[in-house]
Formats: C-alpha cells, sequence, structure tokens
C-alpha cells in the first residue's frame, strides 16, 4: 500500500468496472442503437449487479489508498502516539494586514494546530500580535522578513513563531504570486498568503525540517496540489526529520551547513536588522544587533562602519574612530568609512587628521557635501 498512487488506482478501478458492464457486449450494443433485447435482461442484470458492488468499493478503497505513503493510516496506532509525547506547545504571535478577520485567523489556527499535534505532537498558541501596515516591503521576501524581524525583535524571547498572514506583491518561478515563504536565517518566521491549512502547515514543516528542499508528495511537496483537499500529511520520513527537531530554541540560528558558512548569513541578517532599527533610529536596538553581528563575523566591515555611524549621532566620537578604523582595516576600499571618520575627527577639533580622511575619500570617488567642505575650511583655516 505505501506505493501505491490513489490516481492511478482508482481510475483502474473505474475502468475495470466499465469493462465489467460492457462484458456483455451485445446486449450493451442492442440497448445502444435501441435493438431488440428480448432474452438478454439476465445478462443485463448480471452486469449492472457486478458494477453496482465495484463501484460500492470505490469509497473503501479511497478511504485506505489515498492516503497512502502518509502518516495519516498510522495516526491512532500507539507506539506512533508514544513518538509524540511528551507535547509541546508552540508560542504564536500572529501579524495580520487586515486580510483576515480576526476570528477567521484564529479558528484557522486552531484546526492546524490540531492537524500538526497528530502528526508530531506539537500544538500552535496564539500569545501576542498586532496588525502590520507595510512600507515597501511587499515587493521582496527578504525585506518582509527583516521589518517582521525588527517589529518583533524586543519580544523574540516571548515566543517561538512569527505567522504573517500577508499579500505578495512579488512573483516567483511562472509568474505566480507564492502561497507562503519560511525565513532561511532564523526558521522562524512564517508567511501565509490563504487561510488553507496546507500552506501553514507545509512552512511550518519547513521551519522544523530546516531545509529548503522539498518531498515528491503530501504536504512537503513542491506545490498545492490541483486535486483533492486534504494533502495535509506527511510521509513517514519527515516525520522522523521534524521530530528529531521538536524542541529547537527558535531563538537561535540553527546551523543548517558548514559553521564557517553560517557565520557570514547570520552576521548579515543581524546587521540588516540592525541597520532597520538605526533607519528609525532606534539606536538603542540598533547597537544590539550590530554587537550580535561584529561577534558571529568579526571580519564585517560595515558592521563596525554602521556602528560608528551611530556612536558619531551619539557624539561618542572615540568609540566612533574605533570602529571606522576597525572597518578600514578589514577594507581599505570603503570611501564612506574614511569620510564618517573625517566627519568625526572635525567634531572633535582635530581638523589635520579630518582633511588626511576627507582626502582619501575623495581619492576613492566619494563625492564630499559641499556644505561639510565649506565647514571644515572655515573651521581649519584651509581652502583645499
Amino acid at each position: 500500500m505505501s506505493n501505491l498512487d490513489p490516481i492511478a488506482f482508482s481510475k483502474k478501478l473505474i475502468g475495470t468496472c466499465f469493462a465489467r458492464l460492457s462484458s456483455g457486449n451485445v446486449v450493451w450494443k442492442k440497448i445502444a442503437y435501441g435493438g431488440a433485447c428480448a432474452g438478454n435482461e439476465p445478462k443485463l442484470k448480471t452486469g449492472f449487479a457486478k458494477m453496482k458492488k465495484l463501484l460500492l468499493l470505490l469509497p473503501l478503497v479511497c478511504l485506505l489508498g489515498c492516503y497512502a505513503g502518509s502518516v495519516k493510516p498510522l495516526l491512532n496506532r500507539p507506539e506512533f502516539k508514544a513518538e509524540n509525547e511528551p507535547i509541546r506547545t508552540l508560542r504564536i504571535f500572529l501579524i495580520t494586514d487586515d486580510s483576515y478577520r480576526k476570528e477567521e485567523v484564529e479558528k484557522f489556527v486552531s484546526k492546524c494546530s490540531r492537524l500538526v499535534e497528530m502528526q508530531v505532537g506539537i500544538r500552535l498558541e496564539i500569545v501576542d500580535g498586532y496588525q502590520i501596515k507595510w512600507e515597501d516591503e511587499l515587493d521582496d521576501i527578504i525585506k518582509m522578513e527583516i521589518r517582521i524581524a525588527r517589529d518583533t525583535w524586543s519580544k523574540r524571547d516571548q515566543f517561538d513563531i512569527a505567522l504573517t498572514f500577508v499579500h505578495f506583491a512579488f512573483n516567483v518561478a511562472g509568474g505566480k504570486l507564492p502561497l507562503g515563504a519560511t525565513d532561511t536565517f532564523f526558521w522562524r518566521y512564517l508567511f501565509v498568503r490563504e487561510l488553507d491549512p496546507y500552506i501553514l502547515l507545509h512552512e511550518l514543516f519547513h521551519a522544523l525540517l530546516l531545509q529548503r528542499g522539498h518531498s515528491e508528495e503530501w504536504v512537503m511537496r513542491g506545490g498545492r496540489p490541483a486535486y483533492g483537499n486534504e494533502w495535509y500529511w506527511l510521509t513517514p520520513e519527515d516525520r522522523k526529520g521534524v521530530l528529531r527537531n521538536k524542541w529547537r530554541d527558535f531563538n537561535v540560528m540553527p546551523a543548517t551547513g558548514e559553521e564557517e558558512e553560517g557565520k557570514p548569513r547570520e552576521s548579515w541578517f543581524y546587521y540588516k536588522v540592525g541597520l532597520a532599527y538605526l533607519k528609525k533610529r532606534e539606536f538603542d536596538e540598533a547597537i544590539l544587533l550590530l554587537n550580535k553581528s561584529v561577534e558571529t563575523n568579526p571580519k564585517y566591515a560595515v558592521a563596525y562602519e554602521t556602528r560608528g555611524v551611530i556612536c558619531s549621532r551619539r557624539k561618542q566620537y572615540d568609540q566612533a574612530i574605533s570602529d571606522f578604523n576597525k572597518a578600514l582595516e578589514i577594507d581599505p576600499s570603503l570611501a564612506e568609512a574614511y569620510f564618517n571618520q573625517g566627519r568625526a575627527y572635525y567634531f572633535k577639533n582635530e581638523y589635520d587628521r579630518s582633511w588626511k580622511d576627507i582626502r582619501k575619500a575623495q581619492d576613492l570617488g566619494y563625492k564630499i557635501p559641499a556644505e561639510f567642505l565649506e565647514a571644515l575650511r572655515r573651521a581649519s583655516g584651509k581652502n583645499e
């Protein structure tokens, strides 16, 4: 049964029904063309009786065969239930864009929770949320992920999964709008377009399998099936992967490849979220994230530079200069870092050093704002 294709099997069964019915082909042809059928009633009755029996078997075959290859037929087995224990509750931070009413979403999440708990012993519980007003992020999934991470960062210890309902504004392969998405950094920021359990379960299991790849069948297949409405089930193999990661800490970026390859991605993510806080002028959160960025990857030059910019805005010029120096040690081609360091020296009244950095920025093609050049000329008494 595990290798049975339910669609092919059903087609074969229906074909058999009609083949059996037409086994008294003379009778059938006579009826079809209005001919006499006297004396053929017994054959006709026998054909219909056989077809009726076969058609009555069809629902049973569908019930037994249509879930072949999934965990659905295994749900009531004692050993299967034992593997699901103990139950874990995943705390859901719910984010909506007014696409659906709150009551609709809560009912939908409750239904999905039951489907997940049956398969892997995980419940979904909404613990917090808000209604989002998107800015310019809807055309890029990475921008959306960064936005959600920024909005929820201060509460990151209070939830496991951030679930966002959203109407995407960008196309994927084939020119279609995506049904859902999952970030591949923390594997905790989920995006869903419709109230379809298949979509939410697919993205949630991605976050627990920690992989982009798809299976050939059931809930982790690469696209929503065009037929049927209960493709909610894991394969036994995928279920094993989910159970291995059932108790993972969603606040920790999981190692999904070589450690050294993962560090630059992790550092970049912290940097981008920190940059998002900087744009909102929320400097404390920005500094914390930039600190994480350089701790994760001490060779990430732009993170040092950006942290230096924040220190300058806070008039912490010595710390700013230290960060600019570090950035330039790593990457001497950062023209903007020379300019920002020159500005820091200007505010410290160290005009010779300021001019030195400004010239280097100019040599690298950076256009110095005219008003700053004029201010430096006046303060230094030099007309360079």
